[in-house]
């Protein structure tokens, strides 16, 4: 019987912060099943403003930990 940490393939999954708008977008960077580069725009809802990068930066980071569970998720029914 093989150990389902084995089946799961690993991703590398990024994000990276861009202004768009005056609002930080957060944009999460992943591969998909056919190995090609995909792209996941999710918006912060907050304002481009001076001491905003910080908290737009650990928001960034949460819909990246989030997104990573359930792209693994959807890893593990297939």
């Amino acid at each position: 019987m093989r150990n389902v940490t084995e089946n799961l393939r690993k991703t590398n999954i990024t994000v990276s912060l861009y202004e768009k708008n005056n609002i930080y977008q957060a944009v999460i960077n992943y591969k998909d099943d056919n190995n090609k580069r995909k792209q996941k725009w999710v918006s912060t809802g907050i304002k481009v403003a001076r001491g905003n990068k910080r908290q737009a930066l650990q928001k960034a980071e949460e819909y990246r930990e989030q997104f990573e569970k359930s792209f693994n998720l959807q890893e593990r029914i297939k």
